[in-house]
């Protein structure tokens, strides 16, 4: 199919060349292309006389230009569609890279400029196009954002529904409950973290108010990327349920996203700066789509959503009418999120709003930029994570403060999430917050000195090493019992300089 097609819209200038298939019909009328009955000169491919060509030929050339000008224009509309309605081009996907999306970028600057700029404020730019940076606008990301309060259930802790710990990870665990506690895992959102943060949390309720067994926890098995695609928590109990997420700066998002999965985990070593492109094109509204709530499943390949989006286009014309979609159909939906940027402000004012210890929010990060990481791919196995350049090529740098922020809620849903995070902060107290906020880095700081050694499923060259690690599942929560033997021992260290 794909020779024919060559054949017959790109033919050869000093011929015309038909497919193997095609033959002529015997004829031997001969219309002559030239007035004059004298023979030319012969160019040496021996046919000599008059350049002729049979009736059939001729039509046959004239028919082939007006399919091939009929195929280019039908596919510039399928091309048209696919922008307007999927968010993206529908190319050949060759290991989740798509085809370059070369006319993304017009007009590039000449030099190249670091990402962060990106994300000031405009008046630390000196723009002040409102539309440029709307979302950051009080007007939008006010009416967007919400407060989210301390856990009011009608018994301490009602949120726990204790389930065996060996059931982690079984797609067979909690299919018939709807109470729990539920973590949305969404990519490259320091989510590995949460997870770890999440069942840290579960582990230590459990076992202070309920089993008194490290064999069981409070954890829901909603904490993997899976489940949390298959919406699983939109049909929880609100009453004895909490669910929390976390959400990051876009733009780092994404790039991050790429540079972990397309370089490093699948080994794309030779990506361009047009693959680059491209799937920061399909990034746009992942976070938005991930987190609201609709009932369909959604698919998600390399951090990217595969299927189609589940945003109204109508809610790209009217910006008050994309504040209220982030206000009650995403953060409206849960108990909590985080903000990675604001790490250590997130899980204190996590902690505060389920009544927790200091220690119960204490984790070490399961992944870094350079490190190694769990190859899922290939099994027992680690692939180095890339670093992200902190200078991206011009065209890069470009689009991400151009095209990538136009119809994209990803935006508003972080300024939202944000603002959220201070409404929080402001009904729990300032006061109280800070003095929390003081303690959580000083036990943090005194944990990282006490357990520099933790062992990882990866160790820093690379060897996959599972046995020699304690975590809760994976490379989530590593080093647990450093992490509360250290609390434990800062504790005792607290209570005795308060006795002198």
């Amino acid at each position: 199919m794909h020779e024919w097609w060559r054949l017959r819209c790109y033919p050869s200038r000093r011929s015309m060349q038909l497919p193997p298939s095609f033959k002529l019909p015997s004829t031997d009328r001969r219309v002559s292309l030239h007035s004059s009955s004298k023979p030319r000169h012969q160019d040496g491919g021996g046919n000599g006389g008059t350049i002729a060509m049979t009736i059939q030929q001729r039509s046959y050339k004239l028919k082939s230009l007006a399919f091939c000008l009929a195929m280019l224009a039908f596919m510039g509309m399928c091309q048209m569609i696919a922008f307007h309605r999927f968010g993206g081009l529908d190319g050949d996907d060759v290991n989740g890279i798509s085809m370059p999306a070369k006319k993304a970028i017009a007009n590039p600057p000449k030099a190249a400029r670091s990402v962060v700029a990106s994300s000031q404020h405009p008046s630390d730019r000196g723009d002040h196009d409102d539309d440029r940076w709307w979302w950051q606008l009080d007007e939008y990301k006010d009416p967007a954002s919400v407060t989210f309060t301390r856990w009011n259930g009608t018994e301490a802790y009602g949120w726990c529904g204790l389930e065996n710990t060996r059931n982690y990870g079984k797609a067979e665990n909690n299919n018939n409950t709807d109470t729990g506690f539920y973590f949305v895992k969404t990519y490259k959102t320091g989510s590995s973290t949460g997870v770890g943060v999440h069942l840290h949390i579960s582990h230590s309720i459990a076992r202070r108010h309920f089993a008194k067994s490290r064999a069981f926890s409070c954890a829901h098995d909603d904490f993997l990327h899976l489940f949390s695609t298959k919406r699983k928590h939109l049909k929880r109990n609100k009453a004895k349920s909490f669910v929390w997420t976390i959400v990051r700066n876009p733009q780092r998002r994404a790039l991050s996203a790429f540079h972990y999965y397309i370089v490093g985990a699948m080994n794309h070593t030779n990506a361009t700066t047009e693959d680059l492109l491209q799937y920061l094109h399909q990034s746009k509204n992942y976070q938005t789509t991930h987190l609201m709530n609709d009932s369909r499943e959604i698919q998600v390949k390399n951090g990217v959503v595969r299927s189609r989006s589940i945003i109204p286009s109508k809610y790209f014309q009217s910006k008050q009418d994309l504040a209220n979609l982030i206000h009650t159909k995403v953060l409206g939906e849960y108990n909590f999120v985080a903000v990675l940027e604001r790490w250590e402000e997130s899980v204190v004012a996590l902690q505060l709003l389920l009544d927790l210890e200091d220690e119960d929010v204490m984790v070490n990060s399961a992944k870094a930029s350079g490190g190694w990481s769990w190859d899922w791919n290939r099994g027992e196995s680690c692939f180095q994570i890339p670093q992200t350049p902190k200078v991206l090529p011009s065209s890069v740098t470009k689009y991400l403060e151009t095209t990538f922020w136009k119809d994209n809620a990803d935006f508003l849903l972080h300024e939202a999430a944000m603002k959220s995070l201070d409404n929080t902060i402001e009904l729990l107290g300032r006061d109280v917050f800070e003095k929390k906020l003081q303690q959580h880095r000083e036990m943090k700081a005194f944990i990282q000195q006490q357990c520099s050694d933790v062992k990882f499923p990866c160790s820093s060259d690379g060897v996959f090493q599972p046995k020699l690690t304690r975590c809760y599942f994976r490379d989530m929560g590593c080093g647990y019992p450093c992490v509360i033997a250290a609390a434990r021992r800062m504790r005792r260290v607290q209570e005795q300089q308060e006795m002198k």
